[in-house]
């Protein structure tokens, strides 16, 4: 147990770094009667098979490598200021808005849904090339593959439809580290993509920077910061937030990819997108106003209703076709 080292990728539930309160880290020796009655003194000796568990506990909290992930304690919502460590909001509609408009409507939903059965046919390998899907293939056209190829080939299928290398298609171990496989991964991005406009995929790499896993992150619990970085880090160009508001956990380039497709280049943006429900937004509010101030023009005038009050020269053929 002296040995252990904490395991990076972070756990946000745990905290991170100097974001929050962290377990004990594991280069000290903790015995579970001390960690116990460092946190609950009055425990009696008597309840030693809770100390035990405790104990349990920080082994897997550390031990266990897992991706990041965004758990939901409160639902109040208290957002950083534009100030505060370099963070920036997404400009225009607040992500919580966004959020909820398509989890309440009907319409945005099934319009998602469409392009996620769109991009499912094409989530798994192809068996002939005239079915939809994806297959690997040398760069050489119709030279065949030998041996070392071909298993190389397998490789990054495999790699490919579990997203990640080290578990292969063993779906237990796969699921145990919160990964999932290609089809839900796709999945995850095309519902944040249409919803904030925003793809988050946090990625794990070995020693030689090759990445040996990725996982959707959710979009709505990321944060970009300015040039400077968080807490003039420039290396960190991204934050994670529980749905407090609180950061608990923070990215590389190495650690998280961003991506928008409705890119923006304004200053105050830096990053951020337009995402098509935000669009519709503005196109319905806008319809709805100009409707209600063409009805507020009619009905808040100070003619009464049933008469016409007609000014200037007009002529008895005019004023017949108005009052039909």
């Amino acid at each position: 147990m002296a040995n252990l080292k904490e395991v990076k990728p972070f756990d946000p539930n745990e905290g991170a770094a100097d974001l929050a309160t962290p377990w004990p880290t594991l280069d000290h020796v903790y015995s579970a009667a001390d960690y116990v009655s460092a946190i609950m003194p009055e425990t009696p000796s008597t309840m030693g098979f809770i100390a035990k568990s405790v104990n349990e506990a920080v082994v897997i909290a550390k031990a266990t490598d897992l991706p990041p992930s965004m758990t939901s304690f409160t639902t109040m919502t208290l957002m950083p200021e534009v100030h505060n460590g370099g963070v920036l909001q997404p400009p225009g509609i607040p992500f919580e808005s966004l959020r909820k408009v398509v989890r309440d409507n009907v319409a945005p939903q099934m319009i998602i849904n469409q392009r996620v059965a769109d991009v499912q046919r094409y989530a798994n390998l192809s068996s002939h090339p005239w079915k939809p899907g994806w297959k690997i293939e040398l760069r050489h056209g119709l030279k065949n593959p030998s041996t070392s190829e071909s298993q190389d080939i397998r490789d990054a299928q495999v790699f490919l439809q579990n997203c990640n290398s080290e578990y292969g298609d063993n779906a237990r171990k796969r699921d145990a580290r919160q990964l999932t496989n290609f089809s839900s991964f796709l999945t995850q991005i095309v519902w944040d993509t249409f919803t904030y406009d925003g793809i988050s995929i946090w990625t794990d790499t070995d020693l030689k920077g090759r990445i040996k896993a990725f996982k959707a992150l959710s979009t709505f619990n990321i944060r970009l910061t300015t040039k400077e970085g968080w807490q003039g880090n420039p290396n960190i160009f991204a934050i994670g937030l529980d749905e407090a508001g609180n950061p608990i956990a923070t990215f590389t380039r190495d650690e998280l990819v961003f991506v928008v497709r409705n890119a923006r280049a304004d200053a105050d943006i830096h990053g951020y997108g337009l995402s098509e429900v935000e669009q519709a937004i503005k196109s319905i509010q806008g319809i709805s106003n100009a409707m209600d101030t063409a009805v507020d023009k009619f009905n808040k005038n100070a003619v009464p209703n049933g008469i016409l009050t007609a000014e200037g020269m007009w002529t008895s053929r005019q004023l017949d076709v108005l009052t039909r």
